[in-house]
């Protein structure tokens, strides 16, 4: 209402309102001086003209003041307009709004920009169907069911999704929505407020592909712990089972550690003495 009326040139609208008024006060007291005496007499004539004289005065001074109510109004309503688009503006997250029906009504600098790579009149008034070239379909369907979903469950609404940004690369968003409602508490639309979670996502698999390492590295060790049963002559351990077994055998089952046999020098003197004693032979003596 306050965009139609300052819509209308105030003088026209003033000008419009005198006339009207001094002519409506005029017929008034005519219609009255013929009902009451049956013709027009120059009393009455005189009489009307300063009624009118005094409305007009009283309609323009009702005009000016509604007309200039009505300027206050829209110069505050322009205002607000005016700290919204800059606050949303500010806010480096993309940010859009629908009515009911998905269709756009207006988004922020970085939806229009970094999402869509069309200007915001383009944007604005067209569903995302009409967007083919910021929206492919499969997208776009996705998006669709989402929001009608929504429309009919309304309250708050969180999901992943795929985005195709305005250099052509697909990233990971998470977009986060709530309904918004007119006085008589009727979803009319819906506001949505989009995050990029696409390195979150990069970080989080590759933390599962290492933890999956880890897990098959530690899959692979075997530890041993505990009382090991051990014969103190053959050295055989006893396993769980009550069958003893050569330790080496034992430790190759429970780990992952390989024996390679050979014999040590002490045990080599003692099962082969015949090949010490040769070289013991064959040593040079030492001369003076």
């Amino acid at each position: 209402m306050v965009q139609i009326f300052m819509g209308i040139n105030p003088w026209h609208l003033l000008w419009s309102s005198v006339l009207f008024s001094v002519l409506f006060t005029a017929i008034i007291v005519e219609s009255m001086s013929i009902i009451l005496i049956g013709s027009m007499t120059q009393d009455y004539l005189i009489t009307g003209v300063v009624a009118a004289f005094f409305v007009s005065i009283l309609v323009v001074f009702i005009l000016v003041q509604f007309i200039d109510y009505l300027r206050k109004m829209d110069e505050s309503l322009q205002n607000n307009i005016n700290f919204m688009e800059t606050l949303l503006n500010t806010i480096r997250n993309p940010i859009f709004y629908k009515d009911r029906k998905g269709i756009y009504l207006g988004c922020n600098k970085v939806f229009s920009e970094q999402i869509m790579g069309l200007p915001k009149e383009r944007i604005i008034g067209c569903s995302l169907y009409d967007l083919p070239e910021a929206i492919p379909r499969d997208l776009a369907d996705i998006y669709l069911r989402a929001d009608m979903a929504f429309i009919r469950n309304p309250g708050t609404q969180i999901y992943e999704a795929p985005v195709q940004c305005s250099d052509g690369l697909k990233r990971d968003f998470l977009f986060n929505k709530a309904t918004y409602s007119d006085a008589g508490g009727h979803t009319q639309g819906m506001v949505g407020v989009m995050v990029d979670i696409t390195d979150q996502k990069l970080t989080e698999e590759a933390l599962r592909e290492e933890r999956d390492k880890i897990k098959e590295a530690l899959a692979k060790v075997k530890t041993l712990s505990g009382l090991l049963p051990i014969c103190s002559n053959c050295k055989k351990i006893r396993d769980d089972k009550g069958y003893w077994n050569q330790i080496e055998t034992f430790i190759s089952r429970h780990s992952e550690t390989e024996f390679s046999h050979g014999i040590c020098p002490h045990c080599a003197e003692e099962l082969y003495p015949e090949y010490f004693e040769e070289d013991e032979m064959e040593e040079p003596e030492n001369t003076q």
